[in-house]
């Protein structure tokens, strides 16, 4: 008898012990990979705050590119979601009329009833400044609201005038006065949106001229609230003889957000792209000119080269300015 009760109390000490023994090795071993993977949420949430850096690329045709390259192309590729805004050739009060912050009017005309018969249209600014703007056809302000009646502006260029017509046939519409000409389709610039603005090249050439660009970006950045932006400086010598006095307005204009991109072309372009220097080369950075080639037929475009070394350069930039991190 007493063995038989020996013989139980051993058994109960051995599945006590046991016990003891799983509940340790459940509290002290470390939750695997896997199961971490499963019940943490901030995984999946890094991975979609990677997919949603937003890129607006505000310019002109040294931002859209040629069909073929663009530093926007490049951005994407990496894997930004870009947009383009902007047109071939625009200065940078047609930048600021697109991006809705510098307003355009026309007054006194009289839009005709049918939809097939268009009527000449001066472009003023709010001072009753005659405009000479949105030349060429960009990603808005083709469609546009005049005085409650939507239509198509154009500019002839033969004529060297804008002309409206209207969407669908009314009555006569008698403009007395000024009205704002507004696009169908501003740009929407989100709060966490990084803006590339690079605007000027095609600005009117003289001493002051800088001034009303900074101005105009200035407008931009007020009207659309932008707080996360770069704006890229002057590259071409051969446009602007003196491009680096230009520049240093548009850095002190600017300060942490200037990106100054021609003195990066001339001191490291050649040389990231892995370029040997041509004797053309040669004597453009003798002359402080952009290198041949990085340049396409145009001397003031960039080839594929050279929109690939900016969009490098930007993304340290948006690094620089806290915009990034390493692991978008």
């Amino acid at each position: 008898m007493i063995k038989k009760y020996g013989y139980y109390c051993l058994v109960l000490l051995l599945v006590i012990a046991l016990g003891g023994l799983y509940i340790y090795d459940r509290q002290s071993v470390p939750v695997s990979r896997s199961d971490t993977t499963k019940t943490s949420p901030k995984t999946a949430t890094t991975n979609n705050e990677k997919k949603q850096v937003t890129v607006n690329c505000i310019g002109d045709s040294l931002t859209l590119g040629n069909g073929k390259t663009s530093y926007p192309s490049a951005l994407a590729a990496k894997g930004f979601t870009v947009n383009k805004y902007g047109a071939s050739q625009d200065q940078a009060i047609d930048g600021a009329i697109r991006m809705h912050g510098y307003l355009i009017y026309c007054e006194n005309i009289i839009i005709p009833a049918s939809r097939h018969e268009s009527v000449d249209v001066t472009l003023y600014s709010n001072e009753g400044e005659v405009l000479n703007v949105l030349k060429s056809k960009g990603t808005n302000f083709s469609d546009v609201t005049i005085d409650g009646i939507q239509g198509v502006l154009k500019y002839d260029e033969a004529r060297a005038i804008h002309t409206f017509i209207r969407s669908e046939d009314g009555e006569p519409h008698q403009i007395n006065g000024k009205v704002e000409i507004v696009a169908n389709d501003y740009p929407t610039i989100h709060k966490d949106d990084i803006n590339i603005i690079w605007l000027g090249t095609y600005d009117r050439y003289h001493s002051l001229s800088i001034y009303r660009t900074v101005a105009h970006i200035q407008e931009i950045i007020n009207a659309n609230d932008i707080e996360k932006y770069i704006v890229v400086g002057l590259t071409s010598k051969r446009r602007f003889e003196i491009v680096d006095d230009m520049n240093k307005i548009l850095a002190e204009s600017f300060k942490e957000h200037y990106y100054d991109l021609r003195t990066y072309l001339l001191n490291n372009g050649l040389n990231d792209a892995e370029i040997t220097p041509t004797l053309e080369d040669q004597g453009d950075l003798t002359n402080r000119r952009i290198p041949s080639s990085l340049l396409d037929d145009s001397q003031l475009n960039g080839n594929s080269q050279f929109n690939e070394l900016l969009s490098q350069q930007l993304i340290q930039k948006m690094k620089d300015l806290n915009y990034i991190s390493e692991d978008n």
